[in-house]
């Protein structure tokens, strides 16, 4: 309508692209993009295939209230008392106190000073081990321990990804980095096996490998799982399906380089000259007669 202005702000940010810069993928900015550079993470699509180094794998999700002894459990807490004793030397004990709205339970670590510098006071973390009743209180020793973001929220349970780092970054922000991208771009890789070939290559390794069931799953799934495991079966379903997809490209581009060394060679074109006619001929044992004479001509 006349007179009317229009509001130049768009009403959504530009969709991200495989090409899409990392520092323009939201949350991450010029400061980040610079330590995200350093993995050889320069873009949205160098985020979604940089896959995770490891996994934390904690056990299932139990209330401190509920904590058993002997039975592994997995709660998140945060660190409200850390402490450090040493009672001959070369040896020591860290002990951590981690409390959320059910409890507290203790968590030690003998010979371990290194633990001081990890787990600090005020520390968001998920705790995974089995816990053993001491006095009246429930404790971890040496549990596997997560060290999670203040804002991340990462229900007790979950498989957690583990990437490669460099001094800065943390792992919460890769996993949102990650998160955003598999989001925003894994439903648009183009699938490369179809799914006879995937069923072929499943019923082939099924039996030999745990989790792998008929047929290996799509790209995009495969992404989404391998970044953000649902559990187990599916990130070893994952993991398979793109090192079947690696070596099948591997196998398919020697195939093909065999084929062109065998199949493709032609001799060069030898020009003839008087030189290399003389030096033919001197070859064979006899005279050649006139018909060969001319069916070499004919040839030539």
């Amino acid at each position: 309508m006349d007179g009317q202005r229009s509001d130049p702000r768009p009403e959504h940010r530009p969709a991200l692209l495989l090409g899409t810069d990392i520092q323009f993928v939201p949350g991450v900015g010029a400061s980040r993009a610079e330590l995200l550079r350093r993995l050889d993470i320069r873009t949205a699509g160098n985020a979604l295939f940089f896959f995770p180094r490891s996994y934390e794998f904690p056990a299932q999700s139990t209330p401190i209230t509920e904590l058993r002894e002997g039975q592994p459990a997995s709660l998140v807490g945060r660190i409200t008392e850390v402490e450090i004793s040493s009672r001959t030397p070369g040896k020591s004990v860290f002990g951590a106190l981690v409390e959320n709205e059910q409890g507290a339970v203790r968590l030690l670590f003998f010979n371990q000073p290194g633990r001081v510098e990890q787990l600090r006071r005020g520390s968001l973390v998920m705790v995974s081990g089995i816990p053993k009743l001491a006095g009246f209180r429930m404790e971890f020793i040496h549990p596997r321990v997560a060290i999670l973001d203040g804002e991340e929220t990462v229900p007790a349970g979950q498989i957690l990804p583990i990437y490669s780092l460099v001094e800065g970054l943390r792992q919460s922000d890769l996993r949102k980095v990650t998160a955003k991208v598999v989001e925003a771009l894994s439903d648009s890789i183009g699938e490369v096996l179809d799914e006879p070939l995937r069923k072929l290559a499943a019923s082939r390794i099924e039996g030999t490998l745990p989790g792998v069931t008929p047929p290996l799953p799509g790209i995009a799934t495969a992404l989404r799982e391998i970044h953000r495991p649902s559990d187990k079966e599916g990130l070893e379903a994952a993991r398979q399906r793109l090192i079947f997809q690696e070596l099948f490209v591997l196998q398919l581009a020697l195939a093909l380089r065999r084929r062109r060394l065998t199949t493709a060679l032609s001799a060069p074109p030898l020009t003839p000259t008087p030189l290399i006619d003389a030096r033919i001929r001197n070859r064979f044992p006899f005279e050649l007669t006139p018909d060969q004479v001319a069916a070499i001509g004919d040839v030539g």
